[in-house]
């Protein structure tokens, strides 16, 4: 497996799937759950640092060189004539751009994960008080 393909297949449908658990609009009980689940997954540890702030450290570093790639000068070609250079040219132009994209929705998708699943978990706290409010003040 390549590097893209792990970033492809891993890091996109991961936290992609994470925010559909965590921002869908469940009942109460099936979103504490499913805030359960996200949160194993993303409280998990790495020496100490949250998984989820690594990968969008990961991610971040990613953006940062594509993006340099994508902004080097063009080469020149050798021997304008040659048309498989003009293509090899143009074919890694476009290979960069695509892993420009691909490493920018990466990027926003964690972060985007770990912006919802706060605000998911601060919803639900504030929740809880309120029942606790209400069932205080019904007795």
């Amino acid at each position: 497996m390549s590097a893209w393909q792990l970033i492809v297949f891993v890091m996109m449908p991961v936290p992609l799937s994470l925010c559909i658990l965590v921002s869908a609009p469940l009942p109460r009980r099936a979103s504490e759950k499913c805030c359960e689940l996200v949160d194993s997954i993303v409280g998990f540890h790495l020496y100490g640092t949250p998984v989820v702030k690594v990968f969008i450290g990961f991610a971040f570093i990613l953006f940062a060189i594509m993006s340099g790639e994508m902004y080097k000068p063009k080469h020149t070609i050798s021997d304008p004539r040659d048309a498989n250079q003009e293509l090899n040219m143009r074919a890694k132009r476009w290979r960069n751009e695509r892993n420009f994209w691909i490493s920018t929705l990466v990027l926003a998708l964690w972060m985007m994960l770990f912006v919802t699943y706060k605000l998911r978990k601060q919803v639900i706290a504030l929740e809880k008080k309120t029942d606790i409010e209400v069932e205080k003040k019904s007795k």
